[in-house]
């Protein structure tokens, strides 16, 4: 597979690695979806 080469890269490894990870807190009021799944949604 071909190694992606762009100017800056270091740069965005880097700043990716030092971000400190924190879990995603849902919030319901902003779900993308609403409504029921079932089949004639889709038809």
């Amino acid at each position: 597979m071909p190694e992606i080469v762009f100017k800056g890269k270091e740069y965005v490894y880097n700043h990716h690695l030092t971000v400190p990870d924190r879990p995603r807190a849902v919030d319901a009021t902003k779900r993308h979806w609403r409504g029921t799944l079932n089949a004639r949604q889709f038809a």
